[in-house]
Parts: structure tokens; sequence; C-alpha cells
């Protein structure tokens, strides 16, 4: 695991599921609004792996850049 530690969701980060640093040190964050509009409705097989995402974006397999202008990365970690 790299640098900071895993933050699940609190109080004091108000709409922040988790913030975690990737393999390059770019901060991270997964709104409560990404997740349960984009992610579950998109890949509804991640609701029951939200555990390990802190481990898949800190520590992937790969990870792929999107193809269109927006600085889009996708991780990945074998389950």
């Amino acid at each position: 695991m790299t640098g900071q530690p895993w933050r699940p969701y609190s109080p004091a980060v108000a709409t922040d599921l988790l913030r975690v640093r990737d393999v390059t040190g770019v901060e991270i964050r997964l709104t409560r609004d990404c997740w349960e509009e984009h992610i579950v409705v998109r890949h509804p097989i991640m609701r029951r792996h939200f555990d390990r995402l802190h481990q898949a974006v800190a520590s992937p397999d790969v990870v792929h850049r999107s193809p269109t202008p927006r600085e889009t990365r996708f991780y990945y970690r074998k389950l």
C-alpha cells in the first residue's frame, strides 16, 4: 500500500466514500454520487466489491488511460 491510509466514508468527508493515492501519487476520490449513480448502475457486480476498491487503485495489476481527452484512468486488479 502507498502513502495515505484507506479512508472509508465518514461525516467529516461528507460526500467522499473513498480517498486514496494511486501508484503515481495522484489523489483519487470516489464520491457517493459517482458510486451510486454511475458505478453501481453501470457495473452492478462492483457493489459487492467496494471493500477492494482501495487496493485496486493503490496497487493495481494494470492501469489503462481512457482514449478520450479527459484524464480518466481505469484501475484493474484480480479478485
